[in-house]
C-alpha cells in the first residue's frame, strides 16, 4: 500500500532517531537527510508528502533547503516545517509568509509533533493526492536577510543560501571581478546597529584570515556594504561535513580516521601558531572535500567562536578583548573540554581535548559522554570516558594517545606535535 513519505534533516544524528521513532507509528516511509543539500537530493529523489527541517544545518541550511524547494515548480507544493531554537521573531514571520508551514521549537514534546503531524497528513488527503504540485511560487526576496542577484560594492554577486549561522548567512556567490565563485557570509540586517555583533563578526574575519593553511578554509577579504551589513569573503567548499559522513558511516577505518585527524590537527596547529584557538571544533565544523575511503581532504572551518590570544596591536582593555574572552562558556557541550565548562583559562590544550573526542567518534561511533546538555558538562567534568580500547579492537599506542587527548588536565594532554608524528604512522 502507497504511504506519505515525510523527509526529516537534522544535523543532529540524536534528534533524527527520536523522530523517526515517534513518526513510524503514523505508518509513513520516514527518510531522514544531515544537511539541506542532502534533503534537496532526496526530495527530487522521493517527492515527500511532508518536510520537516532544522533551521541550522551545515552546507546548506534550514533557510536554504526551503527556498530552494519552494522555488521548484516540482516541490513548492510541499508542507515545510522548521525545528528551531531560534528566538530571530522579524524572520520567522517572513517566512511565514513566504509559506512556512509551522514553526516547532525545541525542545520538543515527542507526541505532540506525531499528532501535529498526523493533522497535517491528513489534511492533505491521500499520498497521490499530497504528490499533486500546486501553483504556490513565492518571492524569496520577501526577508530582509535573503537575498538572491544582488551585487554587494560592485563586486559580488549574491546566487543563493549556502547556510546560516548565529549572526550571518552564507552565500554562493560570485567575483565579478576575478570572475570566480566564493563562498560570502553576509552579517544579518538586524545586527547592523548592534556594536558588540558587528565587533564580533570583524574577529570572526580576523582570525580567519591570519591563518594559511591547505586544512584550514580560506579566508579573502572583510568589508562593509552601504546598508552597514558587514561581510566575509571564504573559498567555496563542495562536499560533505565529517558528520554527515558519520550518518552514513557511523564507524570508520583506523588508517582513514587517522588520516583525517592528521589533517585536522595540521589546520589547528597552524591557527594555533598564529594565535586563534578554535573553540568549537566538531564534526560540523571538518569539511570533507574528498568523501572517500581512499583519499580523503579536509578544511577546519567556522572561526565564529574563536579566541586570539596575544595578537598584535591589541590594547588588553580594549572592548573587543572582551568579545572572546575565554571566561565565557562557549562551545558545543559534546565536544567541551572541563576547563571550557568551568570558564577557565582556555588555551590550545582545549582543542586538543575537543579533538579527542571527535577520534574518539569516529572509531566508536559515538561521543564518550551523552545525555543531557547537564549531564554531559557534568561528565566531562567528574567522569573518566569508557576506555576505548573497551569499546573497539585497537593497538595501545593509538588507543593511550586518544585517552590522553581527553586527560582532565589540560597539561597532561599531548601536544599537536605528538599527535601529528604518531598519527602519520597509521595514515601512511
Amino acid at each position: 500500500m502507497d504511504k506519505h513519505c515525510i523527509l526529516i534533516a537534522d544535523d543532529d544524528f540524536l534528534t533524527l532517531k527520536i523522530l523517526k521513532k515517534a513518526l513510524q507509528e503514523l505508518d509513513s516511509e520516514i527518510i531522514t537527510a544531515e544537511n539541506g543539500q542532502e534533503a534537496l537530493q532526496l526530495c527530487v529523489d522521493h517527492q515527500p508528502s511532508l518536510i520537516i527541517s532544522d533551521w541550522h544545518m551545515p552546507v546548506l541550511d534550514g533557510i536554504g533547503l526551503f527556498l530552494q524547494v519552494k522555488n521548484s515548480p516540482h516541490t513548492q507544493h510541499i508542507p515545510f516545517i522548521f525545528l528551531t531554537t531560534s528566538d530571530d521573531e522579524e524572520v520567522k514571520i517572513a517566512l511565514l509568509e513566504t509559506g512556512v508551514e509551522d514553526y516547532w521549537n525545541k525542545p520538543f514534546n515527542v507526541r505532540e509533533i506525531a499528532i501535529r503531524t498526523k493533522k497535517i497528513l491528513s489534511r492533505l488527503g491521500s499520498p497521490q493526492q499530497a504528490r499533486q504540485p500546486h501553483t504556490n511560487i513565492i518571492d524569496p526576496n520577501i526577508t530582509k536577510n535573503i537575498h538572491i542577484n544582488k551585487i554587494l560594492n560592485n563586486k559580488y554577486r549574491l546566487i543563493e543560501p549556502l547556510g546560516q549561522g548565529g549572526m550571518g548567512i552564507v552565500y554562493r556567490a560570485q567575483d565579478l571581478v576575478k570572475e570566480q565563485t566564493i563562498a560570502l557570509k553576509l552579517l544579518r540586517h538586524e545586527y547592523v546597529s548592534n556594536i558588540t555583533e558587528v565587533r564580533r563578526f570583524a574577529r570572526e574575519a580576523a582570525a580567519a584570515m591570519r591563518i594559511k593553511h591547505p586544512n584550514v578554509i580560506e579566508t579573502y577579504e572583510y568589508g562593509i556594504i552601504p546598508s552597514g551589513q558587514a561581510y566575509i569573503v571564504m573559498e567555496v567548499l563542495s562536499g560533505n561535513s565529517l558528520m554527515s559522513h558519520l550518518v552514513k558511516h557511523v564507524m570508520v577505518d583506523i588508517n582513514w580516521a587517522a588520516k583525517v585527524m592528521g589533517q585536522v590537527c595540521q589546520g589547528v596547529l597552524a591557527a594555533h601558531q598564529q594565535g586563534v584557538v578554535h573553540r568549537d571544533l566538531k564534526p560540523n565544523n571538518i569539511f570533507l572535500l574528498n568523501d572517500t575511503f581512499i583519499n580523503p581532504f579536509i578544511k577546519v572551518l567556522d572561526f565564529g567562536i574563536a579566541f586570539l590570544q596575544n595578537i598584535e596591536n591589541e590594547t588588553q582593555d580594549s572592548d573587543l578583548e572582551r568579545l572572546t574572552d575565554p571566561n565565557i562558556i562557549v562551545g558545543t557541550p559534546e565536544y567541551m573540554s572541563p576547563e571550557q565548562i568551568r570558564k577557565r583559562d582556555v588555551n590550545k590544550e582545549t582543542d586538543i581535548y575537543s579533538l579527542g573526542i571527535i577520534f574518539y567518534e569516529l572509531l566508536c561511533g559515538q561521543v564518550p559522554f551523552s545525555g543531557s546538555e547537564v549531564d554531559i558538562l557534568i561528565s566531562h567534568i567528574n567522569l573518566e570516558p569508557p576506555h576505548i580500547s573497551n569499546k573497539i579492537s585497537i593497538d595501545n599506542q593509538l588507543a593511550n594517545l586518544i585517552m590522553q587527548m581527553l586527560a582532565k588536565d589540560p597539561n597532561q594532554r599531548p601536544s599537536l606535535e605528538e599527535i601529528i608524528q604518531i598519527l602519520g604512522h597509521y595514515s601512511l
